[in-house]
Protein backbone atom coordinates (compact mmCIF):
# COMPACT_ATOMS: atom_id res chain seq x y z
CA UNK A 1 0.00 0.00 0.00
CA UNK A 2 2.54 2.35 0.78
CA UNK A 3 4.36 1.20 -2.23
CA UNK A 4 1.00 1.88 -4.80
CA UNK A 5 1.24 5.87 -2.59
CA UNK A 6 4.68 6.40 -3.50
CA UNK A 7 4.09 5.84 -6.99
CA UNK A 8 0.79 8.40 -7.13
CA UNK A 9 2.60 10.79 -5.42
CA UNK A 10 6.04 10.79 -7.41
CA UNK A 11 3.59 10.04 -10.98
CA UNK A 12 2.99 12.84 -12.86
CA UNK A 13 0.70 15.57 -12.58
CA UNK A 14 -1.79 14.24 -15.33
CA UNK A 15 -0.64 10.57 -16.03
CA UNK A 16 1.83 7.83 -16.01
CA UNK A 17 2.51 7.13 -19.49
CA UNK A 18 -0.92 7.69 -21.57
CA UNK A 19 -2.68 6.24 -18.54
CA UNK A 20 -4.56 9.06 -16.21
CA UNK A 21 -4.14 7.78 -12.34
CA UNK A 22 -7.07 7.56 -10.08
CA UNK A 23 -7.09 11.24 -8.79
CA UNK A 24 -7.11 12.38 -12.44
CA UNK A 25 -9.82 10.76 -13.23
CA UNK A 26 -11.66 11.97 -10.00
CA UNK A 27 -11.49 15.17 -11.21
CA UNK A 28 -12.30 14.96 -14.56
CA UNK A 29 -15.78 13.70 -13.60
CA UNK A 30 -15.70 16.92 -10.92
CA UNK A 31 -15.31 19.05 -13.64
CA UNK A 32 -18.23 17.15 -15.69
CA UNK A 33 -20.44 17.14 -13.04
CA UNK A 34 -20.32 20.99 -12.39
CA UNK A 35 -21.40 21.30 -16.14
CA UNK A 36 -23.63 19.08 -15.98
CA UNK A 37 -25.19 21.11 -13.20
CA UNK A 38 -25.23 24.39 -14.81
CA UNK A 39 -26.87 22.10 -18.03
CA UNK A 40 -29.58 20.83 -15.42
CA UNK A 41 -30.22 24.26 -14.02
CA UNK A 42 -30.34 25.98 -17.42
CA UNK A 43 -32.83 23.45 -19.72
CA UNK A 44 -34.48 21.37 -17.16
CA UNK A 45 -35.43 23.93 -14.45
CA UNK A 46 -35.61 27.46 -16.06
CA UNK A 47 -36.09 26.48 -19.49
CA UNK A 48 -33.11 28.25 -20.76
CA UNK A 49 -32.11 28.71 -24.43
CA UNK A 50 -28.70 27.61 -25.92
CA UNK A 51 -28.14 31.22 -27.50
CA UNK A 52 -29.19 33.20 -24.62
CA UNK A 53 -26.82 30.68 -22.39
CA UNK A 54 -23.75 31.59 -24.73
CA UNK A 55 -24.85 35.20 -24.27
CA UNK A 56 -24.76 35.22 -20.26
CA UNK A 57 -21.43 32.89 -20.25
CA UNK A 58 -20.10 36.00 -22.13
CA UNK A 59 -21.13 38.55 -19.60
CA UNK A 60 -19.23 40.47 -16.83
CA UNK A 61 -15.83 39.35 -16.32
CA UNK A 62 -15.55 37.36 -19.55
CA UNK A 63 -16.53 40.19 -21.56
CA UNK A 64 -13.43 41.89 -20.60
CA UNK A 65 -10.97 38.71 -21.41
CA UNK A 66 -13.11 37.78 -24.69
CA UNK A 67 -12.40 41.71 -25.40
CA UNK A 68 -8.91 41.24 -24.73
CA UNK A 69 -8.51 38.09 -26.93
CA UNK A 70 -10.07 39.51 -30.02
CA UNK A 71 -8.96 43.40 -29.73
CA UNK A 72 -5.92 43.56 -27.06
CA UNK A 73 -5.64 46.10 -24.60
CA UNK A 74 -7.03 49.62 -26.20
CA UNK A 75 -6.25 52.96 -24.76
CA UNK A 76 -9.77 54.58 -25.44
CA UNK A 77 -13.28 53.86 -25.61
CA UNK A 78 -15.53 51.57 -23.85
CA UNK A 79 -13.11 49.12 -23.07
CA UNK A 80 -10.08 50.83 -22.05
CA UNK A 81 -10.44 49.56 -18.38
CA UNK A 82 -9.74 45.62 -19.55
CA UNK A 83 -6.11 46.64 -18.27
CA UNK A 84 -7.47 45.59 -15.13
CA UNK A 85 -7.80 41.84 -16.31
CA UNK A 86 -4.52 40.03 -16.55
CA UNK A 87 -2.97 39.01 -19.58
CA UNK A 88 -1.91 35.37 -19.58
CA UNK A 89 -5.66 33.68 -19.74
CA UNK A 90 -6.66 35.05 -22.64
CA UNK A 91 -3.54 35.15 -24.34
CA UNK A 92 -4.16 30.87 -23.64
CA UNK A 93 -7.51 31.34 -24.81
CA UNK A 94 -6.34 33.28 -27.91
CA UNK A 95 -3.68 30.29 -28.79
CA UNK A 96 -6.74 27.61 -28.32
CA UNK A 97 -8.32 29.18 -30.57
CA UNK A 98 -5.82 28.43 -33.54
CA UNK A 99 -7.20 25.08 -33.43
CA UNK A 100 -10.76 25.95 -32.08
CA UNK A 101 -12.37 28.83 -33.70
CA UNK A 102 -15.55 29.53 -31.74
CA UNK A 103 -13.98 31.62 -28.64
CA UNK A 104 -16.46 30.30 -26.06
CA UNK A 105 -15.79 26.63 -26.80
CA UNK A 106 -11.76 27.74 -26.32
CA UNK A 107 -12.16 29.43 -23.33
CA UNK A 108 -14.25 26.57 -21.83
CA UNK A 109 -11.34 24.00 -22.97
CA UNK A 110 -8.96 26.29 -21.31
CA UNK A 111 -11.35 26.48 -17.89
CA UNK A 112 -11.95 22.61 -17.90
CA UNK A 113 -8.06 21.24 -18.38
CA UNK A 114 -6.72 23.83 -15.95
CA UNK A 115 -9.03 22.89 -13.37
CA UNK A 116 -8.26 19.10 -13.59
CA UNK A 117 -5.07 19.92 -13.57
CA UNK A 118 -5.24 22.62 -10.94
CA UNK A 119 -7.48 19.98 -8.51
CA UNK A 120 -4.57 17.19 -9.03
CA UNK A 121 -2.05 19.32 -8.60
CA UNK A 122 -3.16 20.83 -5.37
CA UNK A 123 -4.26 17.12 -4.27
CA UNK A 124 -0.58 15.82 -5.15
CA UNK A 125 1.24 18.87 -3.31
CA UNK A 126 -0.29 17.60 -0.24
CA UNK A 127 0.43 13.91 -0.77
CA UNK A 128 4.22 14.28 -1.43
CA UNK A 129 4.61 15.79 2.05
CA UNK A 130 4.41 12.97 4.92
CA UNK A 131 2.68 15.91 7.13
CA UNK A 132 0.51 17.35 4.81
CA UNK A 133 -1.00 13.83 3.43
CA UNK A 134 -3.67 12.84 5.90
CA UNK A 135 -5.11 16.45 4.78
CA UNK A 136 -4.96 15.78 1.59
CA UNK A 137 -8.11 14.30 0.55
CA UNK A 138 -10.56 15.92 3.13
CA UNK A 139 -8.60 19.60 1.62
CA UNK A 140 -9.87 19.06 -1.76
CA UNK A 141 -13.68 17.78 -0.65
CA UNK A 142 -13.97 21.16 0.69
CA UNK A 143 -12.51 23.56 -2.03
CA UNK A 144 -14.78 21.18 -4.82
CA UNK A 145 -17.38 22.03 -2.41
CA UNK A 146 -16.33 25.49 -1.87
CA UNK A 147 -19.56 27.93 -2.84
CA UNK A 148 -18.27 29.50 -5.82
CA UNK A 149 -16.83 26.39 -6.97
CA UNK A 150 -18.90 26.83 -10.54
CA UNK A 151 -16.35 29.32 -11.35
CA UNK A 152 -14.25 26.69 -12.26
CA UNK A 153 -16.48 25.78 -15.05
CA UNK A 154 -16.97 28.95 -16.50
CA UNK A 155 -14.53 31.51 -18.41
CA UNK A 156 -13.07 33.26 -15.32
CA UNK A 157 -9.18 32.69 -14.58
CA UNK A 158 -10.48 30.85 -11.37
CA UNK A 159 -9.10 27.49 -12.87
CA UNK A 160 -5.85 28.88 -14.90
CA UNK A 161 -5.08 30.49 -11.27
CA UNK A 162 -5.95 27.41 -9.17
CA UNK A 163 -3.47 25.33 -11.70
CA UNK A 164 -0.65 27.82 -11.28
CA UNK A 165 -0.83 28.46 -7.47
CA UNK A 166 -1.29 24.90 -6.76
CA UNK A 167 1.77 23.50 -9.19
CA UNK A 168 3.72 26.47 -7.25
CA UNK A 169 2.93 24.28 -3.97
CA UNK A 170 3.57 21.32 -5.83
CA UNK A 171 7.17 21.72 -6.59
CA UNK A 172 8.18 24.29 -3.85
CA UNK A 173 7.40 21.69 -1.68
CA UNK A 174 9.73 19.26 -3.80
CA UNK A 175 12.04 21.80 -3.09
CA UNK A 176 12.04 22.30 -6.92
CA UNK A 177 12.28 25.75 -6.65
CA UNK A 178 13.03 26.80 -10.38
CA UNK A 179 9.65 25.64 -11.74
CA UNK A 180 7.87 26.63 -8.67
CA UNK A 181 9.27 30.00 -9.31
CA UNK A 182 8.21 30.49 -12.90
CA UNK A 183 4.53 28.86 -11.92
CA UNK A 184 4.83 32.43 -9.58
CA UNK A 185 5.53 34.06 -12.35
CA UNK A 186 2.80 32.57 -14.78
CA UNK A 187 0.34 32.78 -11.74
CA UNK A 188 1.19 36.90 -11.16
CA UNK A 189 0.19 37.25 -14.84
CA UNK A 190 -2.95 35.80 -14.26
CA UNK A 191 -4.48 37.47 -11.42
CA UNK A 192 -2.98 40.16 -9.19
CA UNK A 193 -2.45 38.06 -5.72
CA UNK A 194 0.16 35.65 -7.79
CA UNK A 195 3.00 38.28 -6.89
CA UNK A 196 1.91 36.85 -2.92
CA UNK A 197 3.43 33.52 -3.92
CA UNK A 198 7.20 35.35 -2.73
CA UNK A 199 5.82 35.21 0.27
CA UNK A 200 5.88 31.39 0.69
CA UNK A 201 9.08 31.18 -1.63
CA UNK A 202 10.95 33.30 0.84
CA UNK A 203 9.99 31.73 3.93
CA UNK A 204 10.63 28.44 2.56
CA UNK A 205 14.22 29.25 1.52
CA UNK A 206 14.95 30.93 4.54
CA UNK A 207 13.58 28.38 7.10
CA UNK A 208 15.93 25.40 5.21
CA UNK A 209 17.72 25.00 8.25
CA UNK A 210 20.12 22.48 6.56
CA UNK A 211 21.83 24.56 4.52
CA UNK A 212 23.99 27.21 5.40
CA UNK A 213 22.70 31.19 5.52
CA UNK A 214 25.05 31.93 2.25
CA UNK A 215 23.16 29.02 0.17
CA UNK A 216 20.13 30.34 1.66
CA UNK A 217 20.52 33.76 0.78
CA UNK A 218 21.84 32.54 -2.62
CA UNK A 219 18.17 30.32 -3.67
CA UNK A 220 16.45 33.64 -2.78
CA UNK A 221 17.44 34.38 -6.23
CA UNK A 222 14.57 32.64 -7.48
CA UNK A 223 12.55 35.33 -6.11
CA UNK A 224 13.42 37.30 -9.13
CA UNK A 225 11.91 34.59 -11.24
CA UNK A 226 8.79 34.76 -9.30
CA UNK A 227 8.61 38.87 -9.66
CA UNK A 228 9.09 39.07 -13.32
CA UNK A 229 5.51 37.74 -13.99
CA UNK A 230 3.89 41.12 -12.45
CA UNK A 231 6.60 43.07 -13.54
CA UNK A 232 6.06 41.88 -17.04
CA UNK A 233 2.37 42.91 -16.47
CA UNK A 234 3.97 46.59 -15.02
CA UNK A 235 5.85 46.58 -18.25
CA UNK A 236 2.13 46.34 -20.42
CA UNK A 237 0.79 49.32 -18.47
CA UNK A 238 3.35 51.58 -19.30
CA UNK A 239 3.72 50.85 -22.62
CA UNK A 240 0.67 50.87 -23.75
CA UNK A 241 -1.12 53.34 -21.34
CA UNK A 242 2.02 55.00 -20.20
CA UNK A 243 1.18 54.29 -16.55
CA UNK A 244 3.07 51.51 -14.55
CA UNK A 245 0.19 51.07 -12.37
CA UNK A 246 -2.70 52.15 -15.36
CA UNK A 247 -4.91 48.73 -13.32
CA UNK A 248 -4.74 50.36 -11.03
CA UNK A 249 -6.44 52.96 -11.84
CA UNK A 250 -8.88 51.54 -14.24
CA UNK A 251 -10.01 49.87 -10.83
CA UNK A 252 -10.79 53.00 -9.00
CA UNK A 253 -12.75 54.81 -11.93
CA UNK A 254 -14.82 51.59 -13.17
CA UNK A 255 -15.60 49.54 -10.51
CA UNK A 256 -14.72 51.87 -7.67
CA UNK A 257 -12.21 49.85 -5.66
CA UNK A 258 -8.97 50.99 -4.42
CA UNK A 259 -6.45 49.84 -1.62
CA UNK A 260 -7.49 50.84 1.83
CA UNK A 261 -6.12 50.16 5.59
CA UNK A 262 -7.20 47.35 7.56
CA UNK A 263 -8.63 49.86 9.91
CA UNK A 264 -11.19 51.43 7.48
CA UNK A 265 -11.91 48.59 5.39
CA UNK A 266 -13.06 46.12 8.86
CA UNK A 267 -15.11 48.38 10.42
CA UNK A 268 -16.65 49.50 7.30
CA UNK A 269 -17.50 45.69 6.75
CA UNK A 270 -18.84 45.79 10.38
CA UNK A 271 -21.26 49.04 9.78
CA UNK A 272 -22.62 47.00 6.56
CA UNK A 273 -23.41 43.97 8.22
CA UNK A 274 -25.77 45.66 10.35
CA UNK A 275 -27.40 47.60 8.16
CA UNK A 276 -26.83 45.47 4.98
CA UNK A 277 -28.72 47.04 1.45
CA UNK A 278 -28.79 43.67 -0.23
CA UNK A 279 -28.01 44.73 -3.64
CA UNK A 280 -26.67 41.00 -4.67
CA UNK A 281 -28.31 39.31 -1.82
CA UNK A 282 -26.99 36.79 0.53
CA UNK A 283 -23.79 36.47 -1.81
CA UNK A 284 -23.09 39.79 -0.86
CA UNK A 285 -23.68 39.24 2.82
CA UNK A 286 -21.22 36.27 3.10
CA UNK A 287 -18.90 37.80 1.59
CA UNK A 288 -18.47 40.14 4.62
CA UNK A 289 -18.75 37.23 6.96
CA UNK A 290 -15.89 35.10 5.07
CA UNK A 291 -13.61 37.55 4.76
CA UNK A 292 -13.78 38.61 8.83
CA UNK A 293 -13.34 35.21 9.59
CA UNK A 294 -10.96 33.42 7.55
CA UNK A 295 -8.33 35.56 9.70
CA UNK A 296 -10.01 34.24 13.28
CA UNK A 297 -9.82 30.19 10.98
CA UNK A 298 -5.63 30.80 10.28
CA UNK A 299 -5.04 31.83 13.68
CA UNK A 300 -7.00 29.39 15.28
CA UNK A 301 -5.02 26.93 13.01
CA UNK A 302 -1.80 28.06 14.42
CA UNK A 303 -2.55 27.97 18.10
CA UNK A 304 -4.71 24.88 18.20
CA UNK A 305 -2.58 22.70 16.02
CA UNK A 306 0.79 24.16 17.15
CA UNK A 307 2.00 21.31 18.22
CA UNK A 308 2.26 19.60 14.72
CA UNK A 309 3.51 23.26 13.09
CA UNK A 310 6.85 22.90 11.51
CA UNK A 311 8.10 24.19 8.11
CA UNK A 312 5.21 23.55 5.87
CA UNK A 313 2.43 24.47 7.82
CA UNK A 314 4.10 28.25 8.68
CA UNK A 315 4.95 28.83 4.87
CA UNK A 316 1.18 27.95 4.88
CA UNK A 317 -0.12 30.16 7.25
CA UNK A 318 2.26 32.85 6.14
CA UNK A 319 0.74 32.60 2.18
CA UNK A 320 -2.94 32.23 3.50
CA UNK A 321 -2.29 35.85 5.63
CA UNK A 322 -0.79 37.73 3.07
CA UNK A 323 -3.54 36.76 0.61
CA UNK A 324 -6.10 37.49 3.13
CA UNK A 325 -4.76 40.56 3.98
CA UNK A 326 -5.06 41.79 0.14
CA UNK A 327 -8.80 40.51 -0.48
CA UNK A 328 -9.35 42.18 3.18
CA UNK A 329 -7.32 45.54 2.05
CA UNK A 330 -9.96 46.37 -0.64
CA UNK A 331 -11.84 49.74 -0.21
CA UNK A 332 -14.94 51.29 -2.19
CA UNK A 333 -17.15 53.98 -1.18
CA UNK A 334 -19.98 52.39 -2.35
CA UNK A 335 -21.37 50.34 0.96
CA UNK A 336 -20.78 46.50 0.34
CA UNK A 337 -18.57 47.11 -2.62
CA UNK A 338 -15.57 46.91 -0.81
CA UNK A 339 -15.29 42.92 -0.67
CA UNK A 340 -17.79 42.25 -3.40
CA UNK A 341 -16.48 38.75 -4.81
CA UNK A 342 -14.54 38.27 -2.34
CA UNK A 343 -16.19 34.36 -1.59
CA UNK A 344 -14.63 33.98 -5.07
CA UNK A 345 -11.29 35.03 -4.23
CA UNK A 346 -11.25 33.22 -0.73
CA UNK A 347 -11.79 30.25 -2.92
CA UNK A 348 -8.37 30.44 -4.48
CA UNK A 349 -6.33 30.71 -1.17
CA UNK A 350 -5.03 27.28 -0.82
CA UNK A 351 -3.80 27.36 3.12
CA UNK A 352 -7.72 27.77 4.25
CA UNK A 353 -8.84 24.42 2.92
CA UNK A 354 -5.32 22.67 5.34
CA UNK A 355 -6.12 24.59 7.96
CA UNK A 356 -9.97 23.57 8.11
CA UNK A 357 -9.32 20.08 7.87
CA UNK A 358 -6.60 20.08 10.39
CA UNK A 359 -8.70 22.15 13.03
CA UNK A 360 -11.65 19.32 12.35
CA UNK A 361 -8.76 16.98 13.11
CA UNK A 362 -9.68 15.45 9.55
CA UNK A 363 -13.08 14.05 11.12
CA UNK A 364 -15.34 12.73 8.18
CA UNK A 365 -18.52 14.17 10.24
CA UNK A 366 -16.95 17.17 10.27
CA UNK A 367 -15.51 17.77 6.42
CA UNK A 368 -18.47 15.90 5.31
CA UNK A 369 -21.10 18.57 7.12
CA UNK A 370 -19.33 21.36 5.97
CA UNK A 371 -19.07 20.16 2.51
CA UNK A 372 -22.45 19.32 2.39
CA UNK A 373 -23.79 22.28 3.80
CA UNK A 374 -21.20 24.56 1.62
CA UNK A 375 -22.85 22.16 -1.37
CA UNK A 376 -25.97 23.74 -0.75
CA UNK A 377 -25.02 27.18 -1.09
CA UNK A 378 -22.81 26.30 -4.27
CA UNK A 379 -26.28 25.02 -5.62
CA UNK A 380 -28.18 28.26 -4.72
CA UNK A 381 -25.28 30.49 -6.47
CA UNK A 382 -25.96 28.02 -9.44
CA UNK A 383 -29.51 29.10 -9.43
CA UNK A 384 -28.87 32.97 -9.11
CA UNK A 385 -26.05 32.66 -11.66
CA UNK A 386 -28.25 31.06 -13.99
CA UNK A 387 -31.19 34.18 -13.48
CA UNK A 388 -29.25 36.58 -13.15
CA UNK A 389 -29.76 37.38 -9.58
CA UNK A 390 -26.20 37.84 -8.70
CA UNK A 391 -23.36 39.45 -11.68
CA UNK A 392 -20.43 39.00 -8.93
Amino acid sequence: MQQTERRLDDAPILATGWRPQRDTKIFIGYQFALLLVIAVFSYHFYDTSLSRLSFQFRQWDPSWYLSIVHHGYQTSGPRRAAIAFFPLYPALVRLVMVVVHKDVIAAFIVSAVTSVIGHVAFYRALKSRPELADSAANSLILLAAWPTAIYFSLLYTESLYLMLTALFLYFLLQDRLGWAAVAAALAALTRQPGFLCLAPLGLWIVMDTARPWRQRIMRLGWGAVAASGYAIFLIINKVIYHDWFAFSHELEVHWHKKVVSLTRSIPEAVRYLQHPTWRYGWPEIADQYLVLATPLVLIAWAVFYRERFERTRWVLLAWGLVQWFTIASSGSPVPGFSWLSSTRYLMLVLPIYVAIADLARNRKAIIYGLSAVSSVFALMLVERWITWKWAA
